[in-house]
């Protein structure tokens, strides 16, 4: 039998050719077991998609909306006798504002390319502080592309692999306690140490008074102004000209926590790493520097916590994202060690205590996380911050007694030493305290109080009507509800304001039904009065519907509880009634118009 030589280089064709296939079959397989906590995300849209209807609905929201309502209205659209099949694509995203979903929408409308887009938002562009969406609406986050192998998951193995042996190497260069643990700080933190310092352009010879302050100046505004990039150009500038400067470093590292924070907000998470690990690299070197200054420890606690919450935000809960908030914890022990008579640090650790039981009801932490805030109190009783925080922790852990006692306690304070904004916390807290307890009569006396105080605010009118509702006394709910309505009329969030017109021009513009809903026992006057002129536009009025269902029966029948002062996440019947609403709207307002082309063949 003749014997088949093989040459050297058919060898070596050989060898790359397996290791390519293997590394290829290792890449898939990584993307696979990515892909499929995703797929279980969306395996509703994927299941309403696969059924192939004929009009696609997009539905776009925060909380309110992801997996709430739309199932039930994909469900009453196939069965209320049109001539064709629907299919309802959820999109809703827990705690997001405005400008999140506005960031996304266009990814949304190109993937799913909808006959009608149904959005009910706003609620929490009013209820947190939102600053990042002047981000988005002065186009100041930049969003630049990784180089293409920076993609692949087999590359983020290869930099763990790295590494393993650049942390051997490391210990000696940045000391035992700032040894680098994983992909945050892998090859990345290493090459800051090799990398070309970011100038502005200004001759790094002149070190004169004024030129530093100028320089500081223009960091500061180009950061105010989410030019981060810039920002972190000109404060790497001033590390190099004051090397030894403790702030220099620390200002670096906030810009960059500040753009990663932005990032994270607005969903952009593939873009975290690379700006996280600087801040996480830069705190390190002005603790190195102030080794006894808390504000080093702090600023690094809060940059390993948002590295965990980056976790979370992707919904993945594995150990990874666990370990971040230890290291947080680990930091800050570290930091209190060398100040150990500082409120503010024993409150930032009992607040990564606090935002660890926030997911995992831990009794240890729970003890851990009482003790350092009311160390934190007893160091300075007149710090909001440890008071607000250990208020919060006596709410999730159901010992409305104890925060009870701890707010009204916290109210004489003010305004000797509170803000007003502080204030109108304390009273928001109460009364939602009250009415968990069902004390429904005390939490009308402070919504009342909220009212004498903040007259402008319809959020204290609308509890008190609540309230007055839960009490049987609908004739001063109404009233109440009036009051609320009366001022929202004349105030409407800036930013939600700018968000829905911009939403209603790009929907529009493609050819597409815009619906916009407001939330149950809202009124829909606000909503159209931002969205004017609003031509061709439908609305959707739940309050009516909802106040009536309340009156009929218990609050608890429809809503969970309530965050937005008179409505909160709908229970099942509760999203049931609003996707028949919404779906009887439509099908009058829309589906029956014999002048509207339904379906875009």
């Amino acid at each position: 039998m003749k014997q088949i030589h093989t040459t050297k280089w058919q060898k070596i064709g050989l060898v790359l050719f397996g290791v390519v296939l293997c590394l290829v079959m290792l890449e898939c397989g990584l993307r696979i077991g990515g892909y499929v906590f995703s797929y279980a995300q969306e395996r509703h849209n994927r299941a309403a998609l696969a059924r192939g209807g004929e009009y696609r609905i997009l539905c776009l929201g925060e909380s309110t909306t992801a997996g709430q309502w739309p199932p039930y209205l994909d469900e009453w659209l196939n069965e209320c006798g049109l001539e064709f099949t629907c299919t309802v694509i959820d999109k809703g995203r827990p705690a997001s504002g405005t400008a999140y979903i506005l960031s996304h929408l266009q990814d949304y409308l190109d993937e799913y390319e909808p006959h009608m887009v149904i959005v009910m938002m706003g609620i929490n562009d009013r209820l947190h502080e939102e600053w990042w969406p002047r981000a988005t609406q002065r186009g100041a986050i930049a969003q630049t592309k990784p180089f293409f192998i920076q993609n692949f998951q087999i590359y983020k193995i290869m930099q763990l692999v790295w590494l393993h042996v650049l942390r051997k190497l490391a210990r000696t260069e940045v000391g035992p306690h700032f040894a680098v643990y994983d992909e945050y700080e892998s090859a990345t933190y290493h090459s800051l140490l090799r990398a070309e310092p970011l100038w502005d352009g200004t001759p790094p010879e002149d070190n004169s008074k004024n030129k530093i302050a100028a320089l500081w100046h223009k960091a500061q505004k180009y950061e105010d102004h989410f030019q981060f990039e810039k920002a972190a150009a000109v404060y790497s500038n001033l590390v190099e000209r004051q090397s030894d400067n403790y702030n220099a470093y620390i200002a670096l590292a906030n810009c960059y926590m500040h753009q990663g924070l932005t990032y994270l907000t607005v969903g952009k998470w593939e873009y975290v790493d690379d700006v996280l690990v600087k801040a996480i690299f830069f705190f390190k070197r002005a603790i190195q520097r102030k080794p006894t200054n808390e504000e080093g420890y702090i600023a690094l606690g809060a940059a390993y916590m948002l590295v965990a919450e980056k976790y979370f935000q992707m919904q993945n809960y594995d150990e990874v994202g666990w370990s971040y908030y230890h290291r947080a914890m680990n930091i800050l022990l570290r930091g209190q060690k060398f100040n150990p008579n500082s409120a503010r640090i024993y409150y930032e650790i009992g607040n990564c205590y606090n935002e660890v039981s926030a997911y995992k009801e831990i009794p240890e932490y729970y003890e851990k996380a009482e003790s350092m805030f009311l160390k934190a109190i007893q160091l300075n009783s007149k710090d909001f911050s440890s008071r607000d925080g250990l208020g919060r922790l006596y709410g999730q852990f159901r010992y409305y007694n104890k925060q009870e006692k701890l707010l009204r306690e916290s109210m004489q304070y003010y305004p000797e030493y509170f803000s007003d904004d502080n204030m109108w916390l304390l009273l928001r807290y109460l009364e939602e305290c009250y009415v968990i307890q069902k004390k429904y009569g005390q939490a009308a006396e402070v919504s009342r109080k909220g009212i004498r105080m903040f007259p402008q605010d319809s959020i204290f009118y609308r509890k008190l009507a609540m309230n007055n509702m839960r009490q049987k006394k609908y004739i001063k709910a109404a009233r109440n509800f009036q009051k609320a309505e009366l001022l929202e009329l004349r105030y409407y969030e800036a930013r939600t304001r700018t968000n829905y017109q911009k939403l209603k021009e790009i929907v529009q513009s493609r050819g597409i039904q815009l619906v916009c809903t407001q939330y149950p026992m809202r009124s829909v006057e606000p909503l159209k009065k931002t969205l004017e002129p609003y031509d061709s536009v439908i609305f959707v009025d739940n309050e009516k519907l909802f106040k009536e269902a309340v009156m009929n029966e218990e609050y608890e029948t429809y809503f969970l509880y309530y965050f937005g002062g008179d409505f909160g996440h709908c229970t099942a019947k509760g999203n049931k009634l609003l996707a028949e609403n919404i779906g009887s709207v439509i099908l009058e307002q829309y589906f029956r118009q014999d002048d509207v082309i339904k379906i875009e063949k």
